[in-house]
């Protein structure tokens, strides 16, 4: 497993330990356990620019996740965005195979949002952070919250690893 972390806010203090714990424990779940994810850590700023370029929506939001195992439509759209991030070339990039697979996605967490929510919810930004990585970790895997039954299934398979 490996969980590369980058944190380009203004934010410090975040605690990476528990985040590559709980994404070991997830991958190792899911039964891939050599999978890699990437993670920014954004201002609001920055998490605006990446939903509206990539996502075609003019909002800032909590969290953003580039799937490469979803369809043909999307896994363009992570193919570009992690071809981006990890500056390299999107059309010699061999993202064919579907398992086992070395890179499965990249996930994109706004800390500004993040620790508005904290506040809101009233626990520490780690927790809210946490919270939000096992979602985007989760949306990774194809699962989504568009419906309330999506919703609803999603959430029940988060609360294991909270």
């Amino acid at each position: 497993m490996s969980l590369e972390i980058r944190n380009i806010s203004e934010h410090k203090g975040i605690r990476y330990k528990p985040l590559k714990g709980i994404c070991k424990k997830i991958l190792t779940d899911m039964k891939i356990p050599d999978a890699e994810v990437s993670l920014l850590f954004v201002d609001d700023k920055y998490i605006k620019k990446i939903n509206k370029k990539y996502l075609h929506r003019n909002r800032t939001t909590d969290v953003i996740a580039f799937s490469m195992l979803e369809d043909k439509k999307y896994r363009k759209v992570a193919v570009r965005f992690i071809a981006h991030n990890h500056r390299i070339n999107a059309t010699a990039t061999p993202f064919k195979t579907r398992f086992p697979i070395q890179i499965l996605g990249d996930i994109v967490i706004s800390v500004d949002t993040a620790k508005r929510q904290a506040q809101e919810y009233n626990h520490p930004l780690n927790f809210e952070l946490k919270i939000l990585f096992i979602h985007g970790l989760f949306h990774l895997f194809g699962y989504d919250d568009t419906t309330e039954k999506s919703k609803n299934k999603m959430l029940k398979m988060e609360m294991k690893y909270r």
